[in-house]
């Protein structure tokens, strides 16, 4: 016999199918957040919605009597795909933008004739109808995994549930680079759904058949168009057309592609030579068009003739043809997308990327900038504008860090004598012109010239120029039409961009009323089945709680803290999660080994957690990043991961001494809903701040221990 009671032979048959459903459902989480991200606007930047949503699932799932749901999860897999193409067909809501002042998006919410309330209702009922697939999968899976967990001891089970985590984690990272489609990623979740489903064979293939092929069949696609995903976002591909003179159709196919990301336009890559654009033959309104685009990419070679050049945001190559066609000796162009720079490759007409002069980084900005010692004579930031956000849950946008005060310093530093840097933003909000305009300020010591481009007024190239010759007035602006000197009007509300608030497009608006509505429509909606397990919690379920609650919103601070030692890329943010994971799982291992010894002292562990997250939010991360031999990124990471090691001590000796182990795995997954939510706040405390508020949801977890510590006590007590 095994632990639990069990033949040796059923212990290993429940060790294998926890292992297999644990990595089946972290997977399923990825791949929901990845997927609804891509294809609704609204969870672009709000990538916390799915994530709730799973863990809800998830945690009733875990509270649920018996597992007789489980059966029905290859059907739940079908219904979530026939809402999310309903919604996408009939509701169009893959249009539709969060109700949100306080985050800007590059688009707004005007539908209902304006009604912004009608406007509010409308999108909760629509996300609540979208969102119930993914609740649904997931609190079906749930219930399997808490009766396989009542198989074994508490660790024991939380050990193979890591491993199983781990698993699913690494094989989602792997495909998702590989550019798999969503209907691919899908395949494995449901074999391994499928195989333990314990129902007939007709009952379980049907509905995971029907899922791959109405998944496949998802995505609409105008004439043309192609689909790529890349690991940060789905990208669409069109040839591009200049003009309707169906004439014209030979010529216009020679003229590059327009990327699209999310429903909208991402950039162009466009023939933007002087040859081209004078061509006999082309049509007036195609070479209006390539003129317009031609002037931003142009601008700083009329300024200045460098032979050294950086590019920043290279994307698909028109700042890098620029470069090349301007007689640039060396340019080194960063993207951190593989996917826009292979699409730049293969597809810009001007081939840019082959040629000898050109260095290609597949990296994210700022971590090029971290590691870069090369000089330059110009240094050009791309019109970086992220519509994604980095890591899975996490505020910071991908091309946050790049704009912040210490960025900008950096960039400066790279800049040869009488070098210049040329900052290109498209302007949109005037507090979002001055807060940019303020930073460079800030991070320069003196304020750039500002060049507003006149020829769209709807949609117009704002660019900050800094260097020696700015700041000594030398630099000569005899010859920049269309564009001319503009500096931004002054506001009292210019928020400086820095490593610590690097939310560059988070508004001045005070309170997000829009925001909080919906947060707490879902949040309402998603207690009332809840409230049964909830008002009957115990002290140590609540402890269990906020345990969950502080650990997710550590990670999610990790992410943002260590996004900006190593790179907003795919890859940190799924280097950290896995060994957030392995390192949960070493404490747990040493928690199983160590026995009592480990389980009396639980108070003390508490007390050196706290310490942990005091060191943690005291660092100072400027002074550390300046040491030698990659010193300070060590001790920035260790001192990072720290309280996730002593919470990885805290929360597995808690778990085994709780009296019911599945509700304890409840309420610590419900927890992760509010630490999920709360790292919202970083958009008003800066991101060094959720660590406090992390240690504050440690303290009403410790509180909660004292006080089931004192109620034993109490019932141990003799009778007098």
């Amino acid at each position: 016999m095994s632990e639990a009671g069990q033949p040796e032979s059923n212990n290993r048959r429940s060790t294998l199918e926890l292992f297999i459903l644990s990595a089946a459902a972290l997977y399923l989480e990825l791949l929901i957040i990845r997927w609804l991200s891509a294809e609704f606007r609204a969870f672009t930047v709000f990538k916390t919605f799915p994530l709730v949503t799973c863990y809800i699932g998830l945690g009733l799932g875990f509270a649920a009597v018996n597992d007789r749901y489980f059966r029905s999860t290859p059907w739940a897999f079908l219904a979530f795909l026939i809402v999310m193409k309903v919604v996408e067909q009939f509701f169009q809501f893959s249009l539709w933008a969060f109700p949100s002042f306080g985050v800007f998006q590059w688009w707004h919410f005007e539908a209902m004739g304006g009604n912004l309330w009608a406007y509010i209702l409308v999108f909760i009922c629509i996300l609540l109808l979208l969102l119930a697939g993914p609740f649904a999968v997931m609190a079906c899976i749930g219930t399997r995994l808490g009766q396989l967990f009542g198989d074994f001891k508490p660790l024991t089970a939380y050990g193979i549930n890591l491993l199983g985590s781990i698993f699913g984690s690494i094989i989602f990272s792997l495909l998702a680079f590989t550019g798999a489609q969503p209907w691919i990623l899908l395949i494995p979740p449901l074999i391994a759904v499928g195989a333990y489903a314990k129902t007939n064979f007709p009952a379980r293939i049907i509905p995971c058949i029907l899922t791959v092929a109405l998944a496949s069949w998802l995505p609409h696609l105008e004439p043309g168009e192609r689909i790529y995903w890349s690991p940060y976002q789905k990208l669409s591909v069109k040839n591009i057309t200049l003009t309707n003179d169906s004439t014209k159709a030979a010529w216009e196919k020679q003229q590059g592609i327009v990327i699209g990301t999310n429903g909208m336009f991402y950039q162009y890559a466009l023939d933007l030579s002087e040859k081209n654009i004078n061509r006999p033959g082309i049509p007036a309104g195609a070479k209006l068009r390539l003129e317009e685009n031609a002037h931003q990419y142009n601008l700083p070679y009329k300024l200045i003739a460098p032979k050294n050049v950086l590019v920043l945001g290279a994307g698909s190559g028109n700042d890098v043809a620029a470069a090349v066609r301007h007689g640039a000796q060396h340019i080194d162009a960063v993207d951190i997308d593989p996917i826009i720079l292979d699409l730049g490759k293969h597809e810009h007409p001007e081939r840019p990327y082959d040629s000898s002069k050109v260095t290609i980084y597949c990296d994210d900005a700022r971590d090029f900038l971290n590691r870069c010692t090369t000089k330059y004579d110009l240094i050009v930031f791309a019109g970086l504008d992220s519509h994604t956000v980095a890591g899975e849950g996490s505020s910071v946008r991908l091309d946050n860090f790049v704009y912040t005060k210490q960025s900008i310093g950096q960039a400066m530093g790279l800049l040869n004598k009488d070098g210049v840097m040329f900052l290109s933003f498209c302007k949109s909000q005037p507090w979002l012109s001055r807060r940019l305009y303020e930073t460079i300020s800030a991070a320069a010591g003196y304020e750039p010239i500002t060049l507003l481009d006149t020829t769209h007024p709807e949609r117009q190239w704002e660019i900050f120029v800094t260097g020696d010759a700015v700041r000594d007035k030398r630099l000569k602006l005899d010859d920049i039409a269309p564009f001319a000197m503009r500096t931004p009007e002054p506001a009292d509300y210019a928020h400086i961009l820095t490593d610590d608030w690097p939310f560059i497009y988070v508004t001045p608006v005070g309170l997000d009323v829009p925001y909080l509505v919906v947060v707490c429509s879902l949040l309402i909606l998603a207690v009332i089945p809840m409230r049964k397990l909830l008002l009957t919690g115990e002290a140590e379920l609540w402890q269990m709680f906020f345990l969950g609650s502080a650990f997710i919103l550590l990670e999610l601070q990790a992410i943002a803290r260590l996004s900006l030692l190593f790179g907003s890329t795919w890859m940190t943010s799924s280097l950290v999660i896995n060994s957030v994971l392995l390192m949960i799982f070493a404490a747990n291992y040493l928690v199983a080994k160590a026995g009592d010894r480990l389980s009396n002292k639980l108070p003390i562990l508490y007390m050196v957690l706290f310490v942990s997250l005091a060191i943690s939010f005291l660092l100072p991360m400027p002074a550390l990043v300046g040491l030698p031999y990659n010193l300070g990124r060590i001790l920035i990471t260790l001192f990072t991961v720290l309280p996730m090691f002593m919470a990885g001590l805290v929360f597995p000796i808690s778990f085994n001494q709780a009296t019911n182990m599945r509700r304890a795995y409840a309420f610590n997954l419900l927890g992760a809903v509010l630490g999920s939510m709360l790292e919202y706040m970083s958009n008003y405390v800066g991101i060094n701040s959720l660590v406090l508020i992390a240690l504050v949801l440690y303290a009403i977890s410790f509180a909660f221990f004292m006080k089931k510590k004192k109620a034993v006590s109490s019932n141990a007590a003799p009778a007098a």
